[in-house]
């Protein structure tokens, strides 16, 4: 069973991509409290992406503690010769040391990027709703931001471009070809989140953003 856990862990962030994905369609196209649920599903994306490095760091506790060659390394400070600033050395000079900064690396630093990039989105999308209310509507906002909780850590700052080019071609094919006047972000988002979830591996490269992938990241 312990075996079976430790084989398998890594599936979560997967089941937890999809999940996010059906329970906001199901939300956007069945639900009558939209807001609400909206709302609940972020909570709920920000927690996981919070308890998962949580599960990952007791794992590699408990991984460690198991053998007595790497018990040394739960106890162990970080090395002095670390290049990381000197208030980190402060902080990490001492027992435990090197193992919190092993999980911050591995474990956290993905998650801690993810929603940060996040709450930036998340805040400009509702300055932009506030002053400009008929670029974005409600439900276009919230799926922006839960759609940046089912990505990874860089794929997510792939996912914002692509919505933007999307954008901009279905404008141009509104305009000249079915002869609208206005143009949703909502078919742009969908594509975009697509294009990112099955596609986003083979275009960072392309993109240059391969500088971003975080050391050691975990593969989700």
């Amino acid at each position: 069973m312990e075996l079976f856990i430790f084989k398998n862990v890594g599936l979560l962030p997967l089941i937890a991509r999809y999940g996010l994905i059906v329970l906001v369609f199901c939300i956007f196209f069945f639900a009558t409290q939209k807001e609400k649920n909206y709302k609940r599903i972020i909570i709920g994306g920000v927690l996981f992406w919070i308890i998962y490095p949580a599960i990952l760091s007791a794992m590699q506790f408990f991984a460690w503690s198991q053998d007595p060659q790497t018990q040394i390394l739960l106890t162990q400070p970080l090395a002095k010769e670390t290049p990381i600033p000197a208030i980190f050395h402060q902080l990490l000079d001492r027992e435990y040391g090197y193992y919190a900064f092993f999980v911050y690396g591995r474990f956290w630093l993905h998650s801690i990027l993810l929603l940060l990039f996040v709450g930036i989105i998340g805040f400009l999308c509702k300055a932009i709703v506030r002053y400009r209310a008929n670029i974005l509507t409600d439900d276009e906002r919230m799926m922006m931001v839960v759609s940046a909780l089912s990505l990874s850590w860089p794929s997510v700052v792939l996912f914002f471009p692509l919505v933007f080019i999307f954008l901009a071609l279905h404008s141009v094919l509104q305009v000249f070809v079915l002869k609208g006047t206005h143009t949703r972000m909502l078919p742009a988002l969908c594509l975009a989140l697509i294009v990112s979830l099955a596609f986003g591996h083979w275009l960072m490269p392309w993109a240059n953003l391969q500088v971003l992938v975080v050391s050691s990241q975990m593969n989700i």
